[in-house]
Order: structure tokens, then sequence, then C-alpha cells
């Protein structure tokens, strides 16, 4: 190794290479999330994502999304929010590919909504009844 003038060789001190290697994280750090940032940013220009924190997804593009946070040098909680998709939906994503596959994470029809004040229907009909007179009028 060629050494240029006024070089001297000396080894690190242990505080130096413990800042160094600091240093070197957040180096990672940084790196990643502008990858990750271009990945996202290429993908929603290019059409193949379609943006909204509502957006229905189809299977390949969670897939791919789950395979974005796997390989992430970033944590799980950083890489979701730049790809601005809440952690209790990713994660309901991966338990469903984990146990299923890639067949999983079809689109699963929404469940009917309920409301706190809807009277069940077989109480409302027996309700109805008591009122409906036999000649079909209403009692008041």
């Amino acid at each position: 190794m060629k050494r240029l003038s006024g070089d001297t060789v000396r080894q690190a001190t242990s505080g130096e290479v413990k800042d160094l290697r600091v240093e070197n994280s957040q180096l990672k750090e940084v790196v990643a999330e502008v990858v990750l940032k271009n990945r996202v940013l290429k993908k929603k220009s290019d059409g193949t994502w379609r943006g909204g924190r509502c957006a229905r997804r189809s299977a390949s593009e969670k897939h791919e999304m789950s395979r974005l946070v796997e390989n992430s040098d970033l944590p799980a909680r950083t890489t979701l929010k730049q790809l601005g998709i809440p952690r209790s939906t990713f994660y309901g994503w991966y338990e469903r590919y984990l146990t299923d596959g890639v067949d999983g994470l079809e689109d699963r029809k929404p469940r009917p909504r309920r409301f706190w004040n809807r009277i069940p229907p077989r109480i409302r009909d027996a309700g109805h009844q008591d009122r409906v007179g036999t000649d079909g009028a209403i009692a008041s």
C-alpha cells in the first residue's frame, strides 16, 4: 500500500471506532430511506400503485409491499410510514400471507357495518307483530 507524504500510521482508538460505527449505521439508514422513497415514487409515477390510505390494493400490490417491508434496512414502522400503510392493516395482510400464501392477500368482502342502536330484526319483527291486528291494521 502506498502512503501519501505526511500520512502517519496509527491505530484507531475504541472511541473513534464506536463513532465510526454509529455514523455508518446512520448513513445506512439514510440510504435505505432514500432508496425506499425512490421505489415508492417510481411506483406512484408509473401508475402501478394507487394512492390514498383507503385505496383497495390488489394481492400483487400487497405482496410487493410486504416484500419491501421485509427487505428494507429500515424498521418496519418507518417503512410502513413511508408507504402510507397503517401498521394494523399491514400486519393483517402479513398474517394472511403467512397462513394462506399469496391467495390469502386476495380482496375479501368487507364485513357488513353494525350500528350500536339498530334494533335486531327478530325483535323488530316481534314488536311489529304485536301491533298488527288480525285485519292487518296497525293498532295505536
